[in-house]
């Protein structure tokens, strides 16, 4: 369900930084620390709005005897969107207020519709890459299309999938059922199934402008229209003023 308008955002202060010659680290880094609560955003748009596309509580798993949070079992926001409890609030762009501020959880169709007309539902590629943003480790962010192994701007796809079968829970502890989409952890990456890699990019080189000018960079992330649409990891080293 989408809400034209679930809230009216008020402004926020961030100051980010990002390395402006980012290179691919030597391991991934989560936006989630080792208790699968959110620890990083995972960037900015262009637009001044962040990326934090991981939900904290109440958007978890919960016991239903002892009403504790199963942080293993985290909603997709993009699949729970709706009004009520146990409902994630999201409006046209796939984005909410809270604490942080407004910021998006998905695909921003709204926004994006706002300012390239089509790009949302194009099966033909722009001639240039849609820029959207930047991400915490200073990898720049693309909607949807980037440049082929030859160059060309071509329609990108993720490499997750629905896991085959039934979640292991009983239902009280853990989530029982079949794979559906309403937990993150109900899907799977599988290597070369889409053209993304785990966190969602590619090693591909693109050419962006920049406030110092175009810039050539070795890496992109891409904004998808399924899952994880907006990445849960970087391949370069997130800025601490992302944390």
């Amino acid at each position: 369900m989408c809400r034209v308008q679930y809230n009216v955002p008020s402004p926020m202060d961030y100051v980010f930084e990002v390395e402006s010659n980012p290179t691919i680290a030597t391991s991934t880094t989560s936006i989630l620390d080792n208790t699968n609560r959110p620890r990083y955003f995972f960037g900015v748009a262009a637009n001044g709005v962040i990326f934090a596309p991981a939900p904290a509580a109440p958007f978890i798993f919960t016991n239903t005897n002892t009403g504790e949070f199963n942080f293993d079992w985290i909603f997709e926001p993009t699949n729970n969107s709706g009004v009520g409890q146990q409902w994630v609030g999201l409006d046209c762009a796939a984005a909410h207020t809270g604490p942080q501020g407004y910021h998006y959880h998905g695909n921003m169709i709204e926004y994006l519709e706002t300012i390239f007309p089509g790009s949302t539902t194009a099966t033909m590629a722009p001639v240039d890459v849609i820029h959207i943003g930047w991400a915490a480790d200073g990898f720049p962010i693309l909607y949807r299309f980037g440049p082929d192994e030859n160059g060309v701007n071509t329609l990108l796809q993720p490499s997750f999938r629905l896991k085959p079968g039934l979640r292991s829970g009983d239902g009280v502890t853990a989530p029982c059922g079949s794979y559906n989409g309403k937990y993150t952890a109900d899907y799977e990456y599988v290597s070369c199934l889409g053209d993304l890699d785990e966190c969602n990019g590619i090693n591909r080189q693109v050419t962006i402008p920049t406030i110092e000018g175009d810039k050539t960079f070795d890496y992109f992330y891409v904004i998808t229209d399924s899952f994880p649409q907006i990445s849960r990891c970087f391949k370069g080293t997130p800025d601490i003023s992302f944390r």
